[in-house]
């Protein structure tokens, strides 16, 4: 018989992996997403290091789409701005 701790275990983990979908947001200013939230430091610093195709919040994908197209997209370089 299965014990409850081991069917509470399996459903967190099925929970957490497979039914539970996080949104991705893009980020905005003053350390918020594109479409209000808050952000922690260690979240913040993880949204500058991601990519825009990764973002799945329906809010920041019409906020995104509303922005002028230089703004939009990402920079392609990482250089210095004066060498390229």
């Amino acid at each position: 018989m299965i014990s409850k701790k081991f069917f509470l275990a399996l459903f967190y983990i099925l929970r957490s992996q497979i039914l539970v979908m996080r949104r991705r947001h893009m980020l905005g200013e003053h350390e918020k997403t594109l479409c209000g939230w808050g952000l922690t430091t260690g979240e913040l610093s993880q949204m500058k290091r991601m990519e825009n195709r990764y973002v799945n919040c329906k809010r920041c994908l019409d906020k995104m789409m509303e922005l002028p197209e230089p703004l939009n997209s990402k920079k392609a370089s990482r250089g210095n701005p004066v060498n390229g």
